[in-house]
């Protein structure tokens, strides 16, 4: 829509409270439907939002988890080292061969 025209309707808008001019209800037409299609839409969009919101809560709890257990057998492997150390130590000192 040309300049000149968007003047003309804001002319028209300004003279009548009830614009009777078909460029005027095409383009309020318009934005109620444009309106009616993003409210429709918010909806959906904060529901998507909210789903990807707790899936990646779930990943970060599994990814906390799997920390925490790699964590663990990281000192079980730690102590498990320790004692093969102390065993070895021991069939040395008691059964040298």
């Amino acid at each position: 829509m040309s300049e000149n025209k968007v003047i003309e309707i804001l002319k028209l808008l300004d003279n009548d409270t009830e614009p009777k001019h078909p460029d005027i209800t095409r383009a309020r037409q318009s934005l109620l439907d444009k309106q009616t299609m993003w409210t429709e839409r918010i909806p959906k969009i904060l529901k998507r939002l909210n789903s990807a919101q707790t899936r990646r809560s779930i990943a970060q709890t599994t990814i906390d988890d799997s920390d925490y257990e790699i964590q663990l057998a990281h000192e079980d492997l730690l102590d498990a080292k320790e004692m093969l150390q102390k065993v070895q130590q021991w069939l040395q000192l008691y059964f040298p061969d």
